[in-house]
């Protein structure tokens, strides 16, 4: 799935809003179908210019995180879910994994992802359905490896949600690692629209134990180039402005992302839990 939105709006608080399967298919049909690679993904509204510094720290964060796991032991399959552009597939390639397998909600995605990664076996799946696996032909417990960026929050309704993790869990050999994003807010549950739903860390959390994982580690995916959906008003003053500066006048995104870049690698690194995105990874618990 593409990654995260500009905005969020408050919920009710139910925790039970529902989202029509149809609906999010093809909202996210015709956001992809706007052009190839990160064009139509990420932050948008402050230019493609800033989008592509905004993936380059995604990537910096993202290796990080990965490249640990593939060093530690056997290297097996690897599964990207909801492989959207081909963004973190192509950071697994160049990592050294494989073989890979990539899923995507979507017709057009699936359809992209062939030709530009034709070694790559790629099959249309909703990771939220809780009969997605045997659907999609991926092999349960075949995975060392299962990835899912940028991809939970834009499920909307809890019981999807609860698959989506069964799921992941049901794709990973006994031990292996599950790397995601999550926001992971303290205050409550928000949505904008039929987009994106930001959850509770305690919620979040309580899913992923339901379905046989174990933390591993949370860290902050970014802290300055991204929305602040977990930090307070100084973080929220800060993307506003932002926001301010560079939606109207898109041609700045890349020398602000140009600047940016240097000082979002060092506060990143910094900030706990961090006012944005989480970098999440998990283990799958042995059997017995």
């Amino acid at each position: 799935m593409p990654g995260a939105t500009d905005h969020q709006a408050r919920d009710d608080g139910a925790g039970n809003a529902g989202r029509p399967a149809a609906d999010s298919r093809t909202y996210w049909e015709q956001r992809i179908a706007r052009g190839e690679g990160l064009v139509g993904v990420g932050v948008t509204a402050l230019g493609p210019g800033f989008n592509r510094w905004a993936y380059r720290a995604r990537a910096a964060r993202f290796r990080a995180a990965a490249t640990p796991l593939l060093e530690a032991g056997p290297r097996g399959p690897v599964a990207d879910i909801g492989a959207g552009s081909g963004f973190y597939l192509d950071q697994w390639r160049q990592l050294g994994a494989g073989p890979i397998a990539a899923t995507d909600l979507t017709a057009i995605a699936v359809q992209r992802l062939r030709q530009r990664f034709p070694e790559v076996d790629v099959a249309r799946m909703d990771i939220s359905d809780p009969e997605a696996l045997p659907k999609s032909g991926l092999a349960p417990g075949g995975y060392a490896l299962v990835s899912a960026m940028d991809l939970l929050f834009h499920i909307l309704d809890e019981d999807g949600y609860r698959a989506a993790f069964e799921n992941l869990s049901a794709l990973l050999a006994p031990g292996g690692h599950l790397v995601l994003t999550e926001d992971m807010i303290r205050g409550r549950r928000t949505r904008r629209r039929q987009v994106k739903v930001t959850r509770p860390a305690r919620r979040v959390r309580r899913t992923w134990r339901a379905a046989g994982l174990e933390e591993v580690s949370v860290e902050p995916l970014f802290a300055l180039m991204n929305f602040p959906s977990a930090g307070g008003p100084g973080w929220r003053r800060w993307w506003s402005a932002l926001h301010r500066l560079l939606a109207p006048r898109p041609w700045l995104g890349g020398p602000v992302g140009a600047l940016l870049y240097p000082l979002e690698r060092i506060m990143v690194l910094r900030v706990r839990p961090g006012p944005s995105t989480k970098l999440i990874v998990l283990r799958k618990r042995d059997s017995g």
